[in-house]
């Protein structure tokens, strides 16, 4: 109980550092730097509350959803008073809360649908198809019908305005889309600045949000129109066609694993964290193409509109009612749905100055002269062509910029069209940076005096139209971002799928590789892993995985292995330099990889049967062949023929290991000594008959039958229990007289007839009591019989004598004893071992036979030196010694 409340404090724990942020943000409301910081504020809040909600789960991973959805409510809820002030809203929480749950769900309302699948499946129990078939249907339906429902959600109205209706007619009459179904949603009493478009296959809708009409004037509003008609035209009707062909085809593939594995499969199981992440990462995908979809979107909007003012004007005016700096933080443009808008304005009177169009005519920056406020001996003088950078300036000295630059030699100047970036930076609520990065990525900082904020703010909106970051060819890069990002994602589910069974580590190594290196080295390397890892599965793997895991696992693979392969063509193109570095480190990790799980293999050179175990281990454990495959593709792929033939030695080897692992090999070399020359022993193929059917609630283990063969028992865990580590009611399920069951909480039962059984639980100050129970519709416990503290006690009774044994051992110890006695009286007699554990043997279990004393001893075979030290020396080696 208290790791659980330990675990809900640090879930809402976010709550209280986004409600005090946003008290010490309120207080700086007319800073020049609001917009940066509430921006910088807002990401730090999003990291605290990832942080917290994991290390809840991480405390116990009970109730997750709950502490999720906690979360969520708490920060939302907290930030609240802080928004209220910042947007001057006269909503309530409530209305705040309804609103906010109400959009959010008309946005992300499918998508948590589709990744709460398996969830609602695994739930379902015996209704788990239908449940499966219903949610798809529903699923399927709400993407056709998004564009209906999504305004339903939010309460929109017909748009009412004929001087923008006929603006939009306009606007339509040059578009390629169907005409749009115009829509206004409301707000009441808050801050809401928005334009969506739905598309459809039958009829699409832009909505606009009440604040937004209120805010722009009509040429703006149709500007803002012409960006959403931009979004309708590339999300035509081809494009909806392949997503619903995708959103199908995943549907279609749960079902299929629903219905081949079974509800209660380790596949559903683990798909409940996996198929959302699948989800999530699908989503990302997804939303990773926006940006460039936004700047063809304001092109096709200039196009439409034939004037950049009013699109300019627009997009200007939104970022500061939502105050929205102009730029983006460095880092995080990449991971944010819209481009940064200095981007986009730039890229709009780049395209309209191209097209002959009127541009407002840049203002050049004024000359001014910055000092730190850290070292006031480093000044930065900004001119309208040039940026100087001025070390070891006397800070007695005045500000005046000609002055500086013709006195001071230590200096560094820069145009501006050199630079890579030049922007106003924050750091907590009172440091300001001045943050410069040159045409080699070297970075300078400048800290800010607060009088100098609003200068240059207005300076920097005049240079970032010079900067090389804003440049129509920084734009046009991010036409090329979805690639990478596309094969970042194939990486992203391929590491997923090497988490599922078949598990396979190289495989998920390789694809972590691609996702941080997306190279065509590495691209080689995990998709030969990839097809290898499933392929090798169908021979290893049945050992330890059911028929449909494994042919799932083996499919995953294979698929995520051939596209990976298949994207090579497409991967990230870098210089020589870059892609040797890149050689190396892949080939550096695989190979360190493969002589841990060689020296696994070699320990089974010092087993009795060498031959046989490394044929096990080779067959079993192919983790080695993996490693080498995937350092053979590297080189393969790098493209140098002096790297062929350490490519051709790794691809060698893994064959080596693979033909050991042959049962031809086991045939020929296994000497086993048990084997013989004698012929194979007649069998008969019996069909057995199920003559009854108990269903028990819960997972079932050690099955107990009365010796009439009419009443059974079992160790049952119950339902959620190993889900919900509170839940510690383990024991046996006892068939009664009635039919009903009886819940134990016993160590062990035995019955000693169809309506009398034994059972051993704990009794008093910690000792072991053996009692038998009359199973009738008043059960009652007829005797007891206390026994001494045992470690992992276990039960076996002779009913025809009514004696019983009670053995038990403790591995970590190597102590072992065995009571006996009889029911008639609470005497017994007992028995203690101690085994020496040491390196070579230990003990490992005990085995009783009631009534007729024996007792079995089984210890490990001694082990000798090299493979005690290989073993040791390979931590993926999974070997019971």
């Amino acid at each position: 109980m208290g790791i659980e409340i330990v675990s809900f404090l640090l879930a809402i724990l976010p709550a209280g550092y986004v409600w005090w942020t946003g008290r010490r943000l309120v207080q700086r409301l007319e800073d020049p730097a609001f917009p940066e910081l509430r921006f910088a504020t807002s990401q730090r809040i999003g990291i605290v509350m990832v942080i917290s909600v994991a290390l809840s789960l991480v405390f116990s991973v009970a109730y997750a959803t709950v502490k999720i959805a906690l979360a969520i409510l708490a920060v939302v809820a907290a930030d609240f008073p802080t928004r209220r002030q910042i947007f001057d809203e006269s909503w309530g929480l409530f209305g705040y809360l309804k609103h906010t749950s109400r959009f959010w769900l008309a946005m992300l309302g499918l998508c948590l649908l589709l990744a709460l699948l398996p969830f609602f499946v695994y739930r379902a129990g015996s209704a788990a198809m239908p449940t499966a078939i219903f949610l798809t249907i529903v699923a399927l339906l709400w993407s056709q019908f998004n564009a209906q429902i999504f305004p339903k959600l939010i309460s929109a109205k017909p748009l009412e305005s004929p001087e923008l209706e006929s603006r939009f007619a306009q606007i339509l009459e040059r578009a390629r889309c169907r005409r749009p179904r115009l829509l206004r949603a409301e707000a009441p009493g808050g801050h809401w600045i928005n334009a969506i478009a739905l598309p459809s296959h039958f009829q699409p809708r832009v909505i606009f949000t009440a604040s937004l009409l209120d805010a722009l004037t009509p040429e703006e509003t149709s500007a803002v129109f012409a960006h959403e008609v931009g979004h309708l035209e590339h999300l035509g009707h081809r494009t909806l066609l392949k997503r619903d062909v995708a959103l199908s085809v995943l549907l279609l593939v749960f079902l299929v694993l629903v219905f081949w594995s079974g509800p209660n499969s380790m596949v559903i199981r683990a798909s409940t964290w996996v198929w959302p992440l699948l989800i999530l990462f699908a989503v990302a995908h997804v939303a990773a193409r926006n940006q460039a979809n936004e700047h063809k979107s304001d092109l096709r909007a200039l196009e439409l509109i034939g004037d950049p003012q009013p699109l300019i004007s627009a997009l200007t005016k939104i970022h500061q009612l939502m105050r929205m700096p102009r730029r983006w933080r460095r880092g995080s443009e990449s991971t944010l749905s819209h481009p940064s808008l200095a981007k986009r304005l730039r890229a709009i009177r780049e395209a309209a100055g191209a097209k002959g169009l009127e541009v407002d005519e840049a203002v050049p920056p004024t000359k001014i002269a910055l000092r730190s406020a850290k070292v006031p001996s480093d000044v930065v003088v900004m001119m309208p062509d040039q940026i100087h950078w001025l070390h070891g300036v006397d800070p007695d000295d005045g500000l005046e910029p000609v002055t500086l630059l013709e006195k001071t030699r230590d200096r560094r100047s820069i145009t501006y069209s050199d630079l890579r970036d030049l922007r106003l930076e924050v750091g907590g609520l009172k440091r300001r940076y001045l943050t410069l990065i040159d045409a080699r990525g070297k970075k300078m900082r400048l800290a800010l005096q607060a009088d100098d904020v609003p200068v240059v703010r207005a300076n920097l909106e005049s240079v970032e139209r010079e900067l090389r970051g804003t440049s129509p060819d920084a734009a046009k890069l991010l036409h090329d971002a979805p690639r990478r990002k596309k094969i970042r994602f194939i990486a992203v589910i391929a590491t997923l799928a090497g988490l599922l069974p078949p598990f396979s580590l190289p495989f998920t190594l390789t694809s972590l590789l691609v996702l941080l290196r997306p190279m065509r080295v590495n691209l080689a390397a995990a998709g030969a892993v990839g097809i290898a890892a499933g392929l090798l599965a169908l021979r290893g793997g049945g050992t330890f995985f059911d028929a449909q895991t494994l042919a799932i696992g083996v499919l995953v693979d294979v698929l995520a292995g051939v596209v990976l392969l298949l994207e090579i063509s497409s991967g990230h193109h870098s210089d020589q330099r870059s892609r040797l570095q890149g050689l190396k480190t892949t080939v550096v990790i695989l190979a360190t990889l493969a002589a841990f799980y060689l020296l696994g293999g070699l320990g089974r050179l010092g087993s009795p049967l060498p031959f046989m175990g490394v044929h096990l281990w080779a067959r079993h454990d192919y983790g080695a062949i993996l490693a080498l495959l995937g350092v053979s593709a590297a080189l393969f792929a790098f493209g140098d023929r002096k790297a062929r033939l350490p490519a051709s030695a790794a691809v060698a080897l893994a064959l080596l290991l693979f033909v050991v692992g042959t049962l031809g090999f086991r045939d020929r070399f296994g000497d086993d000594p048990m084997a013989n020359q004698a012929s194979e022993l007649e069998t008969q193929t019996v069909v057995p008959q199920v003559i009854g059917e108990r269903i028990m609630d819960g997972a079932i283990y050690d099955l107990r039958i009365s010796p009439a063969g009419s009443r059974v028992a079992a160790r049952v865990y119950p339902s959620g229990a190993i889900d919900d580590p509170v839940d510690t009611r383990f024991g046996f399920e006892v068939e009664a007289a009635d039919g009903n069951f009886i819940f134990l909480e016993a160590f062990d039962v035995a019955f000693l007839e169809d309506e009398r059984v034994a059972m051993i639980r704990s009794g008093e100050e910690d000792g072991l009591v053996i009692q038998t129970l009359l199973l009738t519709p008043d059960t009652f416990v007829e005797r007891s019989i206390a026994l001494p503290p045992l470690a992992d006690p276990r039960l076996r009774v002779e009913p025809r004598d009514g004696r019983w044994e009670v053995a038990s051992f403790d591995y970590e110890q190597g102590t072992g004893a065995l009571l006996a006695g009889d029911f008639s009286s609470p005497q017994f007699a007992s028995r203690a071992w101690s085994f020496e554990n040491s390196e070579s043997a230990q003990l490992e279990d005990l085995k009783v036979n009631a009534g007729r004393g024996a007792l079995a001893v089984s210890r490990f075979y001694q082990i000798d030196q090299l493979r005690f030290l290989s073993l040791y020396a390979n931590p993926f080696s999974d070997e019971s010694i």
